[in-house]
């Protein structure tokens, strides 16, 4: 028979929520204690390009210290008699703390560590007990105030070949904001206009893209995966087309992470695409709790008034409803979810040890449409930035 440590304590937990930790001791006999040592410990490490890197993250003890006033004795040493010791403690993780998180070349881990060192005749034993905890992170968005304010972008592209114009077009945005929560719609409203009859536009495709940078040893590495999207359909008969549908933000999804000199870095944009036309990128913060309210802008980054030439005020709107090309494959769903099977071995950073909670069927992915009348309660005077690209 030998002496035992049992660590329990929960496979997830939540930022800011205490929860409890159990440390059982079994001693068959009286154990001389050399030291007791107990930590809850984040760390994050990234790994490409033959290079790795290391870097905590928080420690936060374990408070021993009834245990260590009961096994010690009058000459002040340490020593636990036979019998079975419980030891109960809890721990808070901060609101900023930063969740559980597995990518291709890096990830973010927290695990509680117990250590009990023991004196016997030939040197000293140890005990280890290590348990992998998955942390569901919290991130308020009612911080960023700039991303609660409706957005209008509008820009225009051109482009020549030789002496004639092959590319005019004229390509709207609006949001009603930047800031969202999981599980929530992104309402995204757009113009497309046609000034050159001579060459139709083939369609287009809106996404919300989740970014993942990476640093190593100096080195940066970034991947980009589709989280939701919709095609856009156009008429080649129509020079105006509109649509007007809605981004589901998965439930699950990780939030926004962005520190200045961390490791791993998450963010998320909105990018549009139009045939022949450089991707418009919208920056959005994806956070969780609850929805937070458009407010009236008192500042934006780009604000136009509705841009029409005098072709397109002639021409009706016309809207098409969205359907998936069968040529144009579902995306898979985004890796860095917040819950996870068991993790992967400390070498490997593979998508494949992954699997994914509540995750909604690949067909949702591709949103339906969703026809909405976009209001504001904002009356003041918008701020217009029109851009040519040549």
């Amino acid at each position: 028979e030998r002496s035992v440590v049992r660590l329990t304590c929960p496979s997830t937990v939540i930022a800011n929520k205490p929860f409890p930790v159990i440390v059982e001791f079994d001693f068959v006999h009286s154990v001389s204690v050399a030291s007791l040592t107990g930590y809850f410990e984040g760390i994050v490490r990234t790994a490409f390009s033959s290079q790795s890197e290391l870097r905590s993250l928080s420690a936060i003890r374990l408070d021993f210290d009834s245990l260590v006033r009961q096994w010690r004795s009058a000459t002040g040493k340490l020593r636990a008699l036979a019998g079975h010791y419980i030891h109960e403690s809890r721990i808070a993780i901060g609101n900023d703390t930063p969740g559980t998180f597995f990518a291709k070349n890096g990830a973010i881990e927290y695990a509680i560590t117990v250590r009990l060192r023991m004196n016997g005749r030939f040197g000293q034993s140890e005990l280890l007990q290590i348990r992998p905890v998955i942390v569901l992170p919290i991130m308020d968005i009612s911080q960023f105030i700039r991303y609660r304010a409706p957005i209008r972008i509008h820009k225009i592209f051109r482009r020549k070949l030789l002496c004639f114009s092959k590319t005019n077009t004229s390509i709207t945005i609006e949001l009603e904001k930047a800031a969202f929560v999981q599980g929530e719609r992104i309402m995204v409203h757009g113009q497309i206009l046609n000034e050159n009859p001579s060459n139709p536009v083939k369609g287009g495709l809106v996404e919300l893209i989740i970014t993942i940078r990476c640093r190593c040893k100096g080195n940066e590495k970034n991947s980009a995966t589709t989280v939701a999207h919709f095609p856009i359909a156009t008429d080649p008969l129509q020079p105006l087309t509109s649509f007007d549908h809605a981004l589901q933000v998965p439930v699950d999804a990780y939030p926004t992470f962005s520190c200045y000199g961390a490791l791993v870095q998450c963010s998320y944009h909105i990018s549009v695409g139009v045939h022949e036309c450089p991707a418009i990128e919208i920056p959005v913060v994806i956070g969780t709790g609850k929805p937070a309210t458009p407010i009236a802008p008192s500042f934006l980054a780009i604000m136009s008034p509705e841009h029409r030439s005098a072709e397109a005020t002639k021409s009706s709107s016309h809207t098409h409803s969205c359907q998936l090309p069968p040529f144009c494959p579902l995306p898979p769903p985004p890796y860095a979810f917040a819950s996870y099977g068991a993790p992967p071995k400390p070498a490997l950073f593979i998508p494949e040890h992954i699997t994914y909670r509540n995750m909604p069927p690949l067909s949702q992915f591709c949103s339906k449409p969703f026809h909405r009348t976009m209001q504001t309660e904002y009356k003041g005077q918008s701020i217009l930035k029109i851009e040519e690209i040549e």
